[in-house]
């Protein structure tokens, strides 16, 4: 399997390109950082789904994503090649070499100067949302399972979040609504406190059922 290490820069900006178009990129003083993906990658996952759904905010849920996860690598496409920045990355230095990838396209998305263009990054995030409400209605594990693929932040993300909706090991939590892992998919609820609330909901939903209707009998 490739390597599930990714860059990503311990902040970033809002740039404009060429054609006045919002991009993103680390910002000025950020330090890059090596992280594995694939460690974690439910929590990772789930992590990444409240992000996609919190959409009141765009070009924040963007940032947010950027700052937690890092860029994209869409340039990594072939027909992006040309979109690399001419500062390359030092793939010698530690933190690049961490990763476990080489060549001069790696040295180009993991140089600060790389950025992408926020309506990529939110097409792709609302994108996501779509197969996650999607999953939600059809609740019937017939999602496409692929092969894990580790050439971009965007395919390793992407592959894990299809196989999970299908294994049905992220979902929302019924009494908060947020979005948790759990490798158990019987597991209803994110948290103690929220299943001791559900199941309090459960028992009165059954006491209400059972009881609120029947006739008292005197003696």
């Amino acid at each position: 399997m490739d390597s599930t290490y990714w860059i990503k820069y311990s902040d970033y900006d809002i740039v404009k390109d060429e054609r006045g178009m919002d991009c993103i990129k680390p910002a000025a003083n950020a330090v890059p950082m090596c992280y594995d993906v694939a460690v974690k990658l439910g929590r990772n996952v789930a992590e990444l789904m409240n992000i996609v759904l919190d959409d009141h905010d765009v070009m924040g849920r963007n940032m947010k994503f950027a700052r937690r996860f890092g860029l994209l690598g869409l340039a990594l496409e072939e027909d992006n090649y040309l979109t690399l920045p001419d500062v390359r990355a030092d793939m010698s230095e530690a933190v690049f070499a961490a990763t476990g990838r080489t060549g001069d396209n790696y040295a180009g998305v993991f140089s600060r100067e790389y950025s992408e263009k926020a309506a990529n990054i939110s097409a792709w995030l609302d994108w996501l949302a779509v197969l996650y409400n999607r999953a939600q209605v059809t609740r019937n594990g017939r999602m496409v399972e692929e092969p894990f693929a580790a050439l971009t932040l965007q395919t390793m993300l992407e592959s894990a979040c299809k196989k999970m909706l299908a294994e049905k090991t992220i979902k929302p939590c019924p009494v908060c609504g947020k979005v948790f892992y759990n490798a158990d998919p019987a597991v209803e609820t994110c948290s103690d406190e929220c299943e001791r609330v559900h199941e309090n909901v459960k028992h009165l939903q059954w006491m209400k059922e059972n009881f609120h209707s029947a006739p008292i009998s005197g003696g």
